[in-house]
C-alpha cells in the first residue's frame, strides 16, 4: 500500500523466519530448507538445523559450519560458555537462543561465528547480570540484526558496554524502562538505524522520556516507543534525531494528543519524518476526542510527512479547517476504529467543496473504517450537515455528484453504519484505483455508478445486499478485482439469464461470489467476462454447473469448494483441459458431495489423468475404482438382467391372469383357422348344437337329450364325437366354432369340471368376437346357493335367462320345444 508500511512490519515485528520441506530427522532435531528468510534472505535455499523444545541444557555440539540457520528455541539452556561455537563456525548467519533460561554470556562465547548476522536472545535472563563481564558479544562482529527484549533489563549500564563491540549492528530491539538510559557507547554504533524499545509483544515500562534519552543515537532512521506506557515525552527529546524517517508512539494510552504534541517540539526543526504512528494514545475507557488546531500545527511543519495514523483514539470530531492544515506532503491518513460522524470533515477530506484552497489535493490513500456510528438514508428535509448534501452535491433531480480530489487513490470506508441504497452516482474526474466500503448495510445497489473509469479494485463485501441491477457495474470498465463476498446475490444473480450485471467487465481479472447464497447460476451469467483470471464462489449452495466457460480463455483458478456439487460437467472438464494446454490450472472442490463411486468414474478417471490441478478432500484411486466398477458393472447387468425377466414374469402373468383365456381362445382359434361372421353361423355352420355336459351326466345326455334332439332333425355334436389323436382343447375349440349353438347341461358335476368351465369361457370369447349369442344353459340339477355358482357361469348367467329341466314328466314336452326353439333362433 504505502512504502513506509513495509517498514512498519518489519520494524515492530521481529519476525520468525519460516522453514519447510524436511530433509531429514534424527533422535531429537531435525534438518529443513530455508524458504521465507527475512532478515538474511542469504539463507533461503539452504539447510536450518531445528533443535527447539527439545529441553536441551546446553548449546548442542554439532557441525555448525554445515548450517546457515540454528534454531534452539524454547529450551533451558542457562549460559553460553566460552568456545560454545567452534572456530570452524563459518558459515552459519542465524541463531536463535529465544525463550530459554541464559542468565550470562561469557567472554569469547561467540568468537568463531564469523558469519552471524541475525541473533535472537528474546525472553531469557540476561537483565539479572551483576556485572559486565557475564555478558559479551565479542566475535560476532557482522552481527546487524539483535533482539533482546524480555530480558527483565533494569538498566542498560553493563548493556551498552557488551553492545559497543557491535560495530555492524543495524537493528536492536530491546525493553525500554524508566531507569535505563542509551550511555555514550551507543553512540560509537555508528550502523544503528533501527531502535525498538516497546511493541505489542514487549515489556517495555518507561513513564516518562527524558531529554537527554537519544543524544547518544543520532543517527536513527526508525524509532518505536509504542506499548511502553509514556505518559510524558520532553520537548526536546526527540532533537537529536534529524535523521528520524519513522516514528511510533501507539498504544500509549495515558500519552493523549497533547503528549504528543509536545514530543514533537523536538522535530519542527529537522525536515525528515515520514511516518508518524499515533494509534490508541488515548485509554480505553474515556470521552471521546476532538482533533484541534493545536495538533494541526504540531505536524504542520513536518513537510516530509506522508502517512499518519489516527486509528482507535475515540476521535468524534475534527476542529473546522483543521484537515486542509495538514502538511502537503500528506499523503495517506488513516482514522480507523474512531467515532466520526459523517459531517465538515467529510468535505474536506473528499474535496466536495469549490474551494480548492480547502482541498487535500496530494492524498492518495484514506481510510475512514470502522466508525461507532449508523448512516441511514435520511426521508425529512435534508440539514446542511446531512451525509447526502456532504458527500455530493446535486447533478440533477436523481444523479448526485461524488467530487473526491484527483491525487486520491486509495479510499477505504469499512464498517461505518452506512446503510441506504446506492443509488445514481457520477464520479467527476478522479484518480481513485481502489474503493473499500464493504462491512455495512448497503442492502440495494440500484446505480449506475459513473465516473470511475480508471478504478482497478473495488470491495463491497459483507453489505448484505440481495438486490443488484443491470446498470450497477456499467461504469466499472477498467475494473480488475471486484469483491462481492458474504453478500446475499444469490437471488438476484439466478434471474440474469444473459449476463446483464457482469457484461461490462471486460478487463475483469478477480471476481469474489463467495458466501452469497447462490444455488444455482444462469448458463451466459459470466459471458462478458473475457479476461477474468480468477474465479472464487467457494461456500454456497451450488448444486449443479451449468455455467458457460469456454470464452473464459485467462482463467487460471476456479474454487468452487465448500458447495453442493455432486459431479463436474464434461463440457467443464473439456473446457478446462484445453486451457491446462498452455497454461496452469487450478480447481478446488474440496467439501463438495462428489462421491467416490461408480457412478462417479468418470469424473474421478478425469481428476486422476488430468493436466488441471484439482484440489479435493476426497481420496479416489481411478485404478482401485475402475476395478471395483468392473465387478460392479458384471453384478449390475446381471442383477437388471435378472430384474427385467422378474419385472417381464410379472408382468406377463398379471397380463396371462388377466386374459387367459383370450389368449387361449386365440392360440387355438387360429390353429382352426374357421373364419365367418355372425351370420355365416346360420350358413356355414356343421352342426345345429354342441352338448356340453359333465361325465356324470353321460346318460341323461345319451338315453334323453340326444334322441330328443334328434325327433327336431337337429345335428348334434357332442364331446363322443371328437376327432382322437387331436388335443382335447383343439376339439373343444373346433366344437364350439362349427356349431350354431352351444348347450350347457349344468349341473354340481358340471360346476366343478375344469372341461365345462374351459367350454363355458370359450363360448363366451367366442361370442364376443363375432357378437352372436351362441350359449343356452339348461339347469338339469338344483345347483343349490348363489355362492356355490362359480365367476365364469355367475356372469353368464346374470346376462341371459336360463331353462330349468322339469322334474315332472308331463311339463317336459314343453321343455323340449323352448330347448328347439332357443336352438334355431337367430
Amino acid at each position: 500500500m504505502i512504502q513506509y508500511e513495509l517498514i512498519l512490519v518489519g520494524f515492530i515485528s521481529f519476525m520468525r523466519y519460516r522453514s519447510s520441506q524436511p530433509l531429514v530427522s534424527s533422535a531429537n532435531c531435525t534438518e529443513s530448507t530455508i524458504q521465507h528468510q527475512e532478515f538474511v534472505p542469504e539463507c533461503n535455499g539452504k539447510i536450518e538445523y531445528f533443535c527447539d523444545g527439545r529441553k536441551l541444557t546446553n548449546i548442542p555440539n554439532i557441525p555448525f559450519h554445515l548450517y546457515c540457520a540454528i534454531n534452539l528455541h524454547k529450551n533451558e539452556i542457562s549460559n553460553v560458555r566460552e568456545k560454545s561455537f567452534p572456530n570452524n563456525s563459518r558459515g552459519l548467519m542465524v541463531l536463535d537462543l529465544s525463550k530459554n533460561k541464559i542468565d550470562h554470556i561469557v567472554e569469547g562465547a561467540f568468537q568463531g561465528l564469523l558469519d552471524l548476522i541475525y541473533l535472537n536472545l528474546r525472553d531469557n535472563m540476561l537483565g539479572t547480570i551483576i556485572s559486565s563481564k557475564q555478558v559479551s558479544f565479542a566475535g560476532a562482529h557482522q552481527l546487524q540484526h539483535l533482539d533482546i527484549a524480555m530480558n527483565q533489563f533494569r538498566t542498560f549500564s553493563f548493556l551498552s558496554k557488551a553492545l559497543h563491540q557491535l560495530q555492524n549492528l543495524k537493528y536492536l530491539r530491546v525493553d525500554g524502562c524508566q531507569t535505563c538510559r542509551l550511555g555514550p557507547e551507543f553512540y560509537d554504533l555508528q550502523n544503528l538505524t533501527t531502535l525498538v524499545l516497546g511493541s505489542y509483544y514487549s515489556s517495555c515500562v518507561m513513564k516518562n522520556v527524558s531529554k537527554d534519552f537519544f543524544e547518544n543515537v543520532p543517527i536513527l532512521l526508525n524509532l518505536s516507543l509504542s506499548d511502553c506506557g509514556i505518559s510524558d515525552i520532553d520537548s526536546a527529546a526527540f532533537s537529536p534525531l534529524s535523521r528520524l524517517a519513522y516514528l511510533d508512539l501507539s498504544n500509549n494510552e495515558d500519552l493523549e494528543f497533547d503528549g504528543v504534541i509536545r514530543a514533537l517540539k523536538g522535530l519542527q526543526e529537522h525536515n525528515s519524518l515520514k511516518l508518524l504512528n499515533i494509534n490508541h494514545v488515548y485509554p480505553i475507557f474515556g470521552r471521546s476526542t476532538v482533533v484541534n488546531i493545536t495538533l494541526v500545527q504540531s505536524l504542520r511543519n513536518l513537510t516530509s510527512l506522508e502517512t499518519l495514523h489516527l486509528d482507535d483514539n475515540k476521535i468524534e470530531l475534527f476542529d473546522k479547517d483543521v484537515l486542509p492544515q495538514l502538511p502537503k506532503s500528506l499523503k495517506a491518513l488513516t482514522v480507523i476504529n474512531n467515532r466520526l460522524t459523517a459531517a465538515d470533515y467529510l468535505a474536506d477530506i473528499l474535496q466536495v467543496g469549490d474551494n480548492e484552497a480547502r482541498s487535500l489535493a496530494g492524498f492518495e490513500y484514506l481510510d475512514v473504517s470502522f466508525q461507532n456510528s449508523i448512516y441511514r438514508e435520511r426521508r425529512l428535509p435534508r440539514s446542511k450537515f446531512d451525509f447526502i448534501n456532504v458527500y455530493f452535491k446535486s447533478f440533477h433531480e436523481f444523479t448526485q455528484i461524488f467530487s473526491p480530489s484527483k491525487a486520491l487513490k486509495f479510499f477505504r470506508s469499512r464498517q461505518i453504519g452506512w446503510e441506504f441504497p446506492i443509488r445514481r452516482i457520477h464520479f467527476e474526474p478522479n484518480g481513485l484505483e481502489e474503493i473499500d466500503i464493504s462491512y455495512n448495510y448497503l442492502k440495494k445497489w440500484l446505480g449506475p455508478v459513473t465516473g470511475l473509469d480508471g478504478l482497478k479494485r473495488f470491495s463491497i463485501t459483507n453489505n448484505y445486499c440481495d438486490e443488484v441491477t443491470s446498470t450497477f457495474f456499467s461504469g466499472f470498465a477498467s475494473l480488475e478485482i471486484l469483491e462481492i463476498s458474504n453478500n446475499m446475490l444469490g437471488y438476484a444473480l439466478k434471474n440474469d439469464s444473459v449476463g446483464e450485471v457482469f457484461k461490462h467487465l471486460t478487463n475483469l481479472k478477480v471476481l469474489d461470489l463467495s458466501d452469497n447464497k447462490i444455488s444455482t447460476l444462469p448458463t451466459k451469467i459470466f459471458s462478458g467476462l473475457f479476461s477474468l483470471q480468477i474465479l472464487n464462489l467457494t461456500i454456497n449452495m451450488l448444486h449443479t454447473w451449468n455455467v458457460e466457460t469456454d470464452h473464459m480463455t485467462n482463467l487460471v483458478v476456479l474454487d468452487l469448494s465448500f458447495n453442493r456439487l455432486e459431479d463436474l460437467p464434461e463440457k467443464l472438464r473439456t473446457s478446462l483441459d484445453r486451457l491446462s494446454n498452455y497454461k496452469n490450472i487450478t480447481v478446488n472442490i474440496t467439501k463438495n458431495r462428489i462421491p467416490c463411486t461408480c457412478q462417479r468414474k468418470d469424473f474421478w478417471t478425469w481428476v486422476s489423468f488430468t493436466t488441471v490441478k484439482v484440489i479435493t478432500d476426497v481420496e479416489c484411486a481411478s485404478s482401485t475404482l475402475e476395478k471395483e466398477c468392473i465387478s460392479y458393472g458384471t453384478l449390475t447387468a446381471i442383477t437388471a438382467s435378472v430384474l427385467v425377466c422378474f419385472c417381464f414374469a410379472v408382468v406377463a402373468g398379471l397380463v396371462y391372469r388377466r386374459y387367459k383365456w383370450k389368449l387361449m381362445y386365440l392360440f387355438y382359434s387360429t390353429r382352426e383357422n374357421i373364419r365367418h361372421t355372425g351370420e355365416g353361423y346360420r350358413q356355414i355352420s356343421e352342426y345345429d348344437v354342441f352338448i356340453s355336459f359333465a361325465s356324470d351326466d353321460q346318460d341323461f345326455v345319451k338315453n334323453i337329450a340326444l334322441p330328443r334332439l334328434n325327433e327336431f332333425e337337429l345335428k348334434t355334436l357332442t364331446a363322443d364325437q371328437f376327432m382322437p389323436g387331436t388335443p382335447i382343447r383343439q376339439n373343444i375349440i373346433r366344437a364350439i366354432q362349427c356349431s350354431r349353438k352351444i348347450v350347457f347341461i349344468v349341473s354340481p358335476d358340471f360346476l366343478t369340471s375344469e372341461w365345462c368351465e374351459f367350454e363355458v369361457r370359450m363360448a363366451v370369447e367366442e361370442s364376443r368376437k363375432y357378437d352372436v349369442d351362441l350359449m343356452i344353459f339348461v339347469m338339469y340339477e338344483n345347483i343349490g346357493g348363489e355362492g356355490r355358482i362359480p365367476n365364469h357361469v355367475r356372469n353368464v348367467l346374470d346376462e341371459r335367462t336360463y331353462i330349468e329341466y322339469p322334474k315332472e314328466p308331463s311339463e317336459r314336452d314343453v321343455f323340449w320345444g323352448k330347448l328347439w326353439s332357443a336352438i334355431k333362433s337367430d
